[in-house]
């Protein structure tokens, strides 16, 4: 799912909910409903992998597994 796409990418850099938070501009409580599987609007998929330095598409891609520098499209 992109909630726990976004879950291993934010532990892989070892990284809290609320640094996540403080780095992409969405509320805290909005990740954690993310992460439990709420679909997130676009905009904020954006900024979050944006934050998280992965592409939009591999944190929607089931095929795609997030990792850094991979923005490029």
């Amino acid at each position: 799912s992109i909630g726990a796409r976004i879950r291993a990418r934010r532990r892989s850099l070892d990284w809290s909910q609320t640094v996540l938070a403080q780095r992409s501009g969405v509320h805290v409580i909005s990740i954690v409903r993310i992460e439990r599987g709420r679909q997130p609007k676009p905009v904020t998929l954006a900024k979050l992998a944006q934050a998280l330095d992965v592409s939009v598409e591999a944190l929607v891609s089931s095929s795609a597994t997030p990792s850094a520098n991979s923005t490029a499209a």
